[in-house]
């Protein structure tokens, strides 16, 4: 058993409503999808593709509004990151406002909770002080089990 949970604040933009048919009961499920960036320790920026159950009728958040977004992740060796969100809490006021910058939080940091398989042994880092190693995770993302190695 591996999960693979990913907390973070970023910008959504390119939203959009798409319905899915479930082949099984041809129940028809919608989902708003958004486009993002996770920034890094490094500061670099990982692409990430946001996907969450919404109703028919509700809203898609405009470009440019800032989330807090909680929810399951995969990392693909060859694509953005993948996030089925449990909740994406927007920032309220209109995000094309120059004051929109003013009342959002500093922070930047994106949080990773990851239970797997460790896959290699531990590594010193060019810092002297930290370790890392490959860890293999799994998670239920766009409706199939998908694999990550996170370091």
């Amino acid at each position: 058993m591996s999960n693979f949970f990913l907390e973070c604040t970023v910008c959504l933009t390119g939203g959009n409503r798409q319905s899915s048919v479930a082949p099984a009961s041809g129940n028809r499920t919608w989902h708003c999808y958004y486009n993002s960036a996770v920034e890094c320790n490094d500061r670099a920026l990982l692409p990430v593709d946001i996907w969450i159950y919404s109703p028919m009728n509700d809203v898609v958040h405009p470009d440019l509004t800032m989330g807090h977004v909680i929810g399951r992740a995969v990392k693909p060796p060859d694509g953005p990151m993948l996030v089925d969100a449990y909740v994406i809490t927007p920032f309220p006021g209109d995000p094309v406002s120059p004051q929109y910058d003013i009342h959002l939080p500093q922070s930047t940091t994106a949080y990773v909770w990851a239970l797997g398989t460790v896959m290699t042994p531990l590594e010193q880092m060019p810092d002297g002080k930290s370790c890392c190693f490959n860890l293999a995770v799994s998670d239920f993302v766009r409706d199939s089990n998908k694999l990550s190695t996170l370091q």
